[in-house]
C-alpha cells in the first residue's frame, strides 16, 4: 500500500500529464483495476466542476471517503456524512475557500483566465495544495477507521 507522501508525488505526475486535479486525487484511492474508471467518472469535476465551483479535489476525496468508509446498503448512507463534513472543515482550514475560482482566483475555465492563473504559477501552487491537503486527510481518515 502506497504511503501518504508517495500518492501525493503520484497525483502530481498524474496531473502534469494532464489529468485534473479530481482524476489525480481519486486514482490514488482506487483499486488499479479500477483507475480508468475513476478517470472517466472524475473528468468533469476538474476546474470547479467546469464552473468554478467546489475544488475537484475536495469532490474526489469525498468520493474516496464515500469508497472506503460508507456503505453499498441505502440505509447506511449517513456512514458518508460525518467523515464528509471532516474533510470540508479541514480543507477549509488549509486553502481558506472551497471554490476552485476563490482558491485560484481566476476562472480556470476560461481559456484567457487559466493562462494568466498559469504563466503565474498558480495553479500550480494552489492546485498542488488542494490535491496534497486532500490525500493527507483522507489518508488520515481512512486509517483512524482501520484503528477502531
Amino acid at each position: 500500500m502506497k504511503t501518504t507522501q508517495e500518492k501525493q508525488q503520484a497525483a502530481a505526475k498524474e496531473r502534469d500529464a494532464g489529468l485534473n486535479c479530481a482524476q489525480s486525487v481519486l486514482k490514488q484511492f482506487v483499486d488499479p483495476a479500477h483507475e480508468e474508471y475513476a478517470t472517466k467518472i472524475c473528468a468533469g469535476f476538474g476546474g470547479g466542476m467546469k464552473t468554478g465551483n467546489v475544488c475537484g479535489a475536495l469532490t474526489a476525496g469525498i468520493m474516496a471517503l464515500g469508497q472506503n468508509l460508507a456503505s453499498a446498503d441505502p440505509s447506511c448512507n449517513t456512514l458518508a456524512d460525518e467523515p464528509a463534513r471532516e474533510l470540508t472543515r479541514r480543507f477549509l482550514e488549509t486553502m481558506g475557500h472551497a471554490d476552485c475560482l476563490d482558491i485560484i482566483g481566476y476562472n480556470v475555465n476560461i481559456p484567457e483566465e487559466r493562462e494568466v492563473a498559469a504563466s503565474k504559477g498558480i495553479m500550480a501552487k494552489q492546485c498542488k495544495l488542494a490535491i496534497n491537503t486532500v490525500i493527507e486527510i483522507v489518508d488520515e481518515m481512512i486509517a483512524a477507521k482501520a484503528a477502531k
